[in-house]
């Protein structure tokens, strides 16, 4: 999500994100691009993927531990 801000654009804000005006308007139909007010909430992608990106905790780091860790299953 991103809070338009003074001089932005639909155009622009689909570009510098690597959509087409198309596509940010596909994903956003409720927005009148001729009218966009500052404050007004889009959508737009996501520049960093923090669920598929690597860890960068240092092997033996306790971050490491507990994110390496798996749980063993219960026995029933």
């Amino acid at each position: 999500m991103h809070w338009v801000q003074p001089g932005d654009n639909c155009w622009e804000l689909a570009r510098t994100n690597g959509w087409t005006l198309e596509k940010f308007k596909e994903v956003n139909p409720k927005i009148v691009c001729e009218s966009l007010m500052p404050g007004t909430s889009v959508c737009l992608p996501v520049k960093d993927n923090l669920v598929n990106a690597p860890s960068k905790a240092k092997a033996g780091s306790k971050l490491s531990q507990t994110t390496s860790k798996r749980r063993k299953p219960q026995r029933a």
